[in-house]
């Protein structure tokens, strides 16, 4: 039976190189987006307000402001054991968490990592901006796929 190559990348297990999940966390930081609009429904959107953690190590946790109608959140993504990035969704201001998630990078020391849970991938070493925006909007979906609208 043939595969394509959409559903090879996808259906890979080799857990990604520490190192390389780091790389990726660290190019989300350095993409700095802000004022980005993305679509959750036909009527509701979140807005990326911008990185609060430009300053932090990438062994620590990454964290973007995002706007949801009048709610603000803060988007935490950090380094699990075993390649797994943790999605947090928390609001700001306020205390709990809203969303947790965990999702698997696959990938080997070479090429992009594949976050198959979100059907996206990234190669932390030729990275472009349009791609990294596109990596941090299916995030972002992922992060507010079970919360009620505000």
């Amino acid at each position: 039976m043939h595969t394509s190559p959409t559903m090879d990348r996808f259906s890979d297990t080799t857990p990604a190189p520490a190192q390389r999940a780091r790389a990726l966390l660290r190019i989300l930081r350095d993409l700095n987006l802000s004022d980005e609009r993305i679509a959750l429904t036909a009527e509701r959107s979140v807005r990326i307000v911008g990185c609060r953690s430009l300053d932090e190590s990438a062994d620590r946790a990454l964290v973007y402001r995002l706007r949801c109608g009048a709610l603000e959140y803060d988007l935490e993504l950090s380094l699990e054991e075993g390649a797994e990035v943790c999605i947090r969704l928390v609001p700001h201001g306020r205390s709990g968490v809203t969303g947790e998630r965990r999702v698997k990078l696959i990938g080997g020391a070479a090429g992009p990592l594949t976050a198959p849970d979100l059907r996206a991938r990234l190669d932390p070493d030729l990275a472009l901006v349009k791609e990294a925006t596109h990596f941090l909007r299916r995030v972002v979906r992922a992060a507010f796929a079970d919360v009620s609208a505000a």
